[in-house]
């Protein structure tokens, strides 16, 4: 259950892929924002799904810890610290240690607040809950500040500019935010893959941008007083696209798009991939889809920013149309890296060459590292790839100093001065 670090390299993870098919799948766009409460008493504690769907696991204390039910509160076991503790499940409960506790749901406290999970070390609590198929989930309920510390250095570089870490940690912080009160009774907010956005716990935090969440403390976007959907991605390949375009959701003035040129010749600009027929074909067998032999596939549909949004695949049993977004991540976006891409069949594979990584809404990370490299301000990056947008105190922060000239001044003229006109 190790992460293995080297598959999610920072920044190439390919942005926010939020639970592409059941947006799809919907009779109706879903919303993109949510009100913001007037006030926020405190930092939210998120629910991040660190495992799920397992039968065991294995857990250090290097401190006190106390197990209790996290509806009750009743102290159901306390133990001194120790290493490799053995968590699994029985038809009665949940077993840690060899120890059966009859309870479905339990929380796990340490004095130090730190609980190692799988050989990565996890701020604060873990809830562990027993599913009705009878497999483990363990839930990292964490504040929002010190869940952003072990986000960020997946998502972007350390030693870019500052500027460019403070515009990552609002995004992050925005998306979410969104997902915790788009449903705050949900047993989860995030889970901690690609899914959402990758979150390597304690383990993963590095000081510049951990520096960078602490600056922007409480900080989020917002449109007419709303929270909404803080999408990001690697590379736009030179436009970032429309959410609806992508997903099917509601169109809402940031999320509409903006030519970007700042990400231009950075190494995710171009790319190329090539897949075998039979390949696609079980990859897609594999997320249910009833594919016969492959005989040739098809990109139709394309958007104004020339990504495609349809692809159809010719097999042995007829036709089968999908999203091109479904598409991509169903045959491994890491490999296919972008829907702007033009296909290219030959005999029994196909050939693929694009432009970008990820799915192209809201901030492009690799244009924002230009942009603060060419010396604008988080607040003036936010506000060009989320058109409309305010950055906004949430909760339980001074307000911060305003930038030199004022919040966002001047970034028309600078982005005309970079690029003439």
């Amino acid at each position: 259950m190790k992460i293995n670090k080297k598959s999610f390299a920072p920044f190439l993870v390919s942005g926010v892929w939020c639970l592409v098919s059941l947006l799809f799948m919907a009779q109706a766009p879903i919303r993109t924002t949510v009100d913001l409460p007037a006030k926020l008493e405190s930092v939210p504690t998120m629910r991040v799904a660190i495992i799920q769907n397992v039968e065991a696991a294995h857990l250090d204390f290097s401190s006190p810890y106390t197990v209790t039910h996290p509806v009750t509160g009743d102290l159901l076991a306390q133990g001194l610290p120790q290493k490799d503790v053995l968590l699994n499940v029985s038809l009665d409960g949940i077993v840690l240690g060899g120890r059966l506790l009859r309870s479905s749901v339990i929380r796990v406290k340490t004095e130090d607040k730190m609980i190692q999970i799988e050989g990565r070390t996890y701020r604060a609590d873990l809830r562990i809950q027993k599913n009705s198929r009878g497999k483990l989930m363990l839930i990292n309920e964490i504040s929002m500040e010190d869940y952003l510390k072990g986000v960020l250095p997946w998502e972007v570089d350390y030693k870019w500019q500052m500027e460019a870490l403070k515009a990552q940690a609002i995004a992050a912080r925005t998306f979410a935010l969104f997902q915790a009160l788009k449903n705050p009774s949900a047993p989860f907010f995030l889970t901690s893959d690609v899914k959402s956005q990758v979150y390597g716990g304690k383990t993963s935090e590095h000081l510049r941008t951990s520096e960078a969440v602490d600056a922007t403390r409480g900080q989020v976007l917002t449109y007419r007083g709303q929270v909404f959907q803080g999408y990001f991605h690697s590379s736009c390949g030179g436009r970032t696209t429309r959410a609806d375009f992508v997903w099917s959701v509601v169109p809402i003035a940031p999320l509409m798009g903006v030519q970007c040129g700042f990400c231009a010749g950075s190494k995710y600009d171009n790319w190329t991939a090539e897949f075998t027929f039979d390949e696609i074909r079980k990859k897609l067998i594999d997320h249910g889809y009833s594919v016969g032999p492959i005989t040739g596939i098809e990109s139709v549909d394309r958007d104004r920013t020339g990504r495609i949004r349809k692809v159809l695949i010719y097999h042995s049993g007829g036709v089968t149309k999908m999203n091109a977004g479904d598409f991509r991540v169903f045959i491994g976006a890491d490999k296919m890296r972008s829907t702007q891409v033009a296909f290219h069949t030959a005999p029994g594979k196909i050939l693929m060459t694009g432009k970008g990584w990820g799915h192209g809404v809201g901030l492009c990370q690799w244009g924002a590292k230009v942009m603060a490299e060419r010396g604008f301000t988080f607040e003036n990056i936010l506000r060009f790839y989320y058109p409309g947008a305010q950055v906004t105190q949430a909760y339980s922060a001074p307000q911060p100093e305003p930038s030199e000239g004022g919040l966002f001044s001047g970034i028309i003229g600078k982005i005309k001065e970079v690029f003439g006109g």
